[in-house]
C-alpha cells in the first residue's frame, strides 16, 4: 500500500509542477503582451477584494507553503524498506 501512496504522490507532485510552469508561462507571457491571458487582471482583481486581514491571511499562506516546499524538498527520500 505504501508504495501505491508513493506513486500517487509523485503523480500529484508532477501535475503540481505543470500546474506551476504553466502559471508562470501564462503571467510572462501576459506581461509580454498585455491583457492576452488575463491572469494578471485577475490576480489584481484578487488581492484588490481582499481586506487588510485577508492579505495577511494569503501572505500567511504563502509562507506556509514555501516553507512546506523547502522541508519536502530538504529531507532525503523514503528508503523502499518492503523489500519487494
Amino acid at each position: 500500500m505504501s508504495q501505491f501512496t508513493r506513486t500517487i504522490q509523485r503523480w500529484l507532485d508532477e501535475l503540481a509542477n505543470i500546474g506551476t510552469s504553466l502559471l508562470l508561462v501564462l503571467v510572462i507571457v501576459d506581461f509580454m503582451f498585455p491583457g492576452s491571458t488575463g491572469i494578471v487582471n485577475n490576480v489584481a482583481t484578487v488581492l484588490g477584494g481582499l481586506n487588510s486581514q485577508g492579505q495577511f491571511a494569503l501572505i500567511a499562506l504563502l509562507l506556509f507553503l514555501l516553507v512546506h516546499h523547502r522541508w519536502r524538498t530538504s529531507r532525503p527520500p523514503p528508503s523502499d524498506t518492503t523489500g519487494g
